[in-house]
């Protein structure tokens, strides 16, 4: 009977185990946000950052909305963000970017993420819960988040006043591009330091991508190979390995086929293998 019940024991782990596993495998991703101050009926757009592309869309109820879905491979750098409306008619004096667009970027994988922000505050927040990819770029963010959000201001302030909808001197016209290229330089300066101070995961390698010309080849070199093989491999190194000069692999299997040449003759791939053979492409 003590043996039945044993059996009986571990055969419920062994099958708990499993089903866990199974979980794990076929789980996708979920976001849910809200922000605070979104109109209802807005259009949110959820799309990847590397490849361009549109993976979903959601409309805010109740300055709520959600995307989900499974991706193939992980993570992914994505950016969550309305369509850009640009109505002169509408802009005045009083008038923020964040009355024309929204935008985010976030890391994460197959998780559930949690985002709580607000409108003004929607790209630098760094309360976006749930994602062990995000958590490295929260810290990018909170350590250039107040400089970022400065020269935001400072930008568009110059954009109202270039377009005549606030009154103002050269003095302060000028002051304000120095303070903008000043922020720039310092914001630049605490992205390089965070890359090296972040060959352990793969918001180092993105931003490292994005700067890789402000480093001489063989510092870009020193800092790639101090990252995990498995980032070095990923996506996000691909401009970074360019610039560095490792060649990329390819895979040499083919899957053989017969086709008709212009003269009627039956052409076997395989047999074009070893022979030298020149391709002609024309642009039509």
């Amino acid at each position: 009977m003590k043996k039945l019940i044993l059996f009986v024991l571990v055969s419920i782990v062994i099958i708990s185990c499993t089903e866990t596993q199974n979980h794990r495998k076929n789980k996708g991703f979920k976001i849910e946000a809200k922000v605070s101050g979104l109109k209802d009926s807005t259009l949110m757009y959820l799309k990847d950052i590397n490849h361009a592309t549109t993976i979903d869309s959601a409309y805010v109820i109740d300055e709520k909305f959600s995307f989900s879905g499974k991706f193939d491979s992980e993570p992914k750098f994505l950016n969550i963000s309305t369509n850009f409306n640009l109505d002169f008619d509408k802009i005045n004096k009083d008038t923020r970017t964040t009355d024309l667009a929204i935008s985010k970027a976030i890391l994460i994988g197959n998780e559930h993420i949690i985002i709580d922000a607000t409108k003004e505050n929607f790209d630098m927040t760094i309360n976006a819960k749930g994602s062990k990819y995000n958590d490295s770029y929260n810290k990018k963010i909170k350590s250039i988040g107040k400089l970022n959000n400065e020269r935001s201001a400072l930008f568009w302030k110059y954009q109202l006043m270039s377009g005549g909808f606030i009154e103002y001197s050269d003095s302060l016209k000028s002051f304000i591009t120095n303070r903008m290229d000043a922020i720039k330089e310092e914001v630049q300066d605490k992205r390089m330091q965070f890359i090296k101070e972040n060959t352990d995961n793969y918001t180092g390698m993105i931003e490292l991508s994005y700067l890789i010309q402000n480093f001489q080849q063989e510092k870009a070199k020193e800092l790639f190979d101090q990252f995990p093989k498995e980032i070095q491999e990923s996506d996000f190194a691909e401009k970074v390995r360019t610039y560095i000069g490792i060649k990329p692999t390819y895979d040499n299997s083919f899957s053989d086929f017969t086709a008709q040449d212009q003269f009627g003759n039956t052409i076997q791939f395989y047999d074009l293998e070893k022979k030298n053979i020149h391709l002609l492409i024309f642009q039509l």
